[in-house]
């Protein structure tokens, strides 16, 4: 009987020894995600980028947020619409992820990507081209002249025909010969930079040919010149794409807001905010909701900009007060009132008697103000500089418009990201995650 027992226990020694060994994760790879492999290399590159923002990353940090983009973009890309192509700008998706890819390998393999130009003999992207490009505005006519003077698009048809229309042949050192087309400009431009093309701009669109010919390049030299390992290439790709998709996410979930940007999630969210939620968080928040009752304010009015420079710069210096400005300066009746150059009490509500009423409410308290041209056009124009004496605040009431926009909108953030907090928290949770902790640690 010890006999045997000795026997299972080798056994089961043994059983667990190769069990551990189909657990073990190659000694280049820092973690599996999903089945996928991640090799040190891969979360390097990226780590390389990330630290020209935060000089505080690490390859923990940066795995722990690698986890969270794939759980998140797995969550988005099973739900997202196949029709749909977001893009704040006006970039396909394909150009979005084109673009982060091409700046991330160019700023991590920076010397790699050097030295392979260098020792291929490569004059920059365009001797990738077989012969130079001649462009001619007749001939992109037909696929960039504007049907609509208010849309600057391509119609359907030009789509097609600038897909077929060939602009010339390049070649990588690692691939075939490829044709170069009107479409793989085109559709790789944001809104603002297709006006360039629909204007004929033929200097743009040659330096375009150059950025586009750039990204190929490099894009191309990680996936097929042998540089990288197929699973270096799978990993750091899908390290950009899960970023990227997270993203999308955010900005789908209203939890990335940009201010161009009409953000109808978080629209959505701030309808449902209730009367009662918005007093109690103006209850709670009075000091959130301050604005300025009266202020009291004086002037100078001069009649030309450079006096204007001048008086303002030799106040901030110190070799003139206010007063003292206003009394050598002013060119209005005013300098002589009791208070010279006083515009009086200035409050809320009330009809301003004119602009520059209106200009010193707003302005803050103690500080000499930068001169102002008079807004009138048929009677001579004179500057004004103000300074504000008192400046009175109080509490926006409860029924301003204002109150509930902003109320609604800090309430309406702050239930998205707990709901968004509790959907996270269960998608890593859900994650198969291995990690080789030899490869984190306390390295950079």
């Amino acid at each position: 009987m010890k006999r045997i027992g000795a026997v299972l226990l080798v056994l089961a020694g043994l059983a667990g020894w190769l069990g551990w060994q189909a657990w073990r994760l190659p000694d280049d790879v820092v973690a599996r995600i999903d089945g996928v492999d991640i090799p040190v290399r891969s979360l390097d590159a990226l780590l390389a980028v990330v630290k020209v923002g935060d000089a505080t990353a690490t390859r923990r940090s940066l795995l722990d947020g690698a986890v969270e983009s794939h759980a998140l973009a797995r969550w988005h890309d099973a739900r997202r619409d196949n029709e749909h192509a977001h893009s704040l700008v006006g970039y396909s998706d394909e150009a979005l992820y084109e673009n982060q890819l091409f700046a991330t390998l160019r700023h991590a393999f920076a010397t790699q990507l050097n030295n392979y130009v260098s020792s291929h003999g490569i004059d920059g992207p365009m001797s990738l081209l077989e012969q130079p490009v001649e462009l001619d505005k007749k001939a992109l006519e037909p696929y960039l002249e504007l049907n609509s003077a208010l849309l600057h698009a391509m119609t359907e048809e030009q789509e097609k025909a600038a897909a077929e229309y060939v602009l010339g042949y390049y070649r990588l050192p690692f691939s075939q010969r490829q044709p170069l087309t009107l479409w793989d400009l085109y559709s790789r431009m944001n809104i603002q930079l297709k006006v360039q093309m629909h204007e004929y701009n033929l200097p743009f669109i040659r330096e375009a040919i150059g950025q586009h010919l750039a990204t190929q390049f490099v894009i191309g030299w990680f996936r097929d010149s042998g540089e990288f390992s197929q699973q270096e290439v799978i990993a750091l790709e899908k390290l950009v794409s899960d970023r990227m998709e997270k993203e999308e996410l955010l900005h789908d979930l209203g939890l990335l807001h940009d201010i161009h940007d009409d953000n109808p999630a978080l629209r959505e969210a701030m309808a449902r905010i209730t009367d009662a939620e918005v007093r109690q968080y103006y209850d709670s928040h009075r000091d959130e909701f301050r604005w300025v009752e009266k202020v009291r304010a004086r002037h100078i009015r001069l009649d030309s900009q450079e006096r204007a420079d001048e008086v303002v710069a030799r106040i901030k210096a110190g070799e003139l007060s206010f007063e003292q400005a206003i009394a050598t300066y002013s060119t209005a009746p005013d300098r002589n009132a009791e208070v010279p150059g006083d515009l009086g009490e200035i409050v809320r509500g009330e009809a301003a008697d004119d602009w520059l009423r209106g200009l010193a409410f707003v302005q803050p308290e103690g500080v000499v103000s930068p001169p102002f041209r008079s807004p009138q056009s048929n009677s001579p124009v004179y500057w004004e500089v103000v300074f504000l004496d008192e400046k009175v605040m109080g509490d926006m009431p409860l029924d301003d418009p204002g109150v509930r926009y902003e109320a609604s909108k800090k309430l309406a953030r702050e239930k998205m990201q707990r709901e968004f907090e509790e959907l996270k928290a269960g998608l890593i949770a859900a994650v198969d995650l291995r990690v080789n902790e030899d490869l984190l640690g306390d390295m950079p």
